[in-house]
């Protein structure tokens, strides 16, 4: 069953879903951007909370809070994002 739901998941992201093409576009904004940057870093404190940035990624559904703890909102989500990022260090997806 998990090899089934780790194929569909390559599919879509391999596919360019549209949800996940909206997804990726958001990164072109400098603040969303940089917002997932130190997300992933865990360089995350409380003065992230704040900013217009931060809201931005809250009201794009990239955001949630787990336990009062922000983090990417699905597994699907997180790897896309982190594809796009290797992919923009000049890296291999």
């Amino acid at each position: 069953m998990q090899e089934h739901i780790e194929q569909a998941r390559e599919q879509m992201i391999a596919a360019g879903e549209p949800h996940l093409d909206s997804l990726v576009a958001g990164l072109h904004d400098p603040g969303v951007r940089k917002t997932i940057e130190v997300l992933f870093s865990d360089g995350f404190s409380i003065d992230h909370f704040d900013s217009d940035a931060f809201q931005m990624c809250v009201d794009l559904g990239l955001i949630r809070f787990e336990r009062g703890v922000p983090s990417i909102t699905n597994p699907i989500y997180r790897e896309v994002l982190v594809r796009q990022e290797i992919s923009s260090l000049g890296g291999r997806p």
